[in-house]
């Protein structure tokens, strides 16, 4: 049986809260994604939150540490690098079009934070500022 990668999943859970949600607002996106939180994605990892920090939509992930020792250094700093093409696909695919120019329309960022269960270290795995979700999705007028 193939395990849904993380993208993979949080599309699922997307569309399957927002399949009749003409234009949902960002609160109507985080409220159905906390609905549906914790979610585990696989791999010692589960979606435990969706908030708004600062200026930023985060997503709180935790891993329980058995493949992944956040408390490792080396785990730490390659840990983001490996997480880039996850940002890629939430900046550029198609399925997340509406999710993040709600982000920007509300001059939001998006960002995804992990912690370790046993280790208590968490770490930013990436982070799209709100001029980088500015440019790629330009916020719409309000009416």
């Amino acid at each position: 049986m193939k395990r849904l990668s993380f993208l993979s999943l949080f599309m699922l859970l997307f569309t399957a809260v927002f399949v009749s949600c003409a234009d949902p607002s960002l609160n109507d996106y985080i409220e159905g994604f906390k609905g549906e939180m914790p979610q585990d994605i696989g791999g010692g990892l589960a979606m435990t939150d969706v908030s708004i920090v600062d200026d930023y939509v985060q997503i709180d992930a935790t891993s329980d540490e058995s493949d992944l020792d956040l408390s490792n250094e080396m785990i730490g700093s390659f840990l983001p690098a490996i997480a880039e093409p996850l940002k890629t696909e939430f900046l550029e695919g198609t399925d997340m079009k509406d999710f993040m120019q709600a982000c920007s329309d509300e001059g939001k960022g998006f960002r995804m934070m992990l912690t370790g269960a046993k280790s208590g270290k968490t770490i930013t795995m990436f982070e799209v500022t709100p001029e980088e979700l500015n440019t790629k999705f330009p916020p719409r007028t309000k009416e």
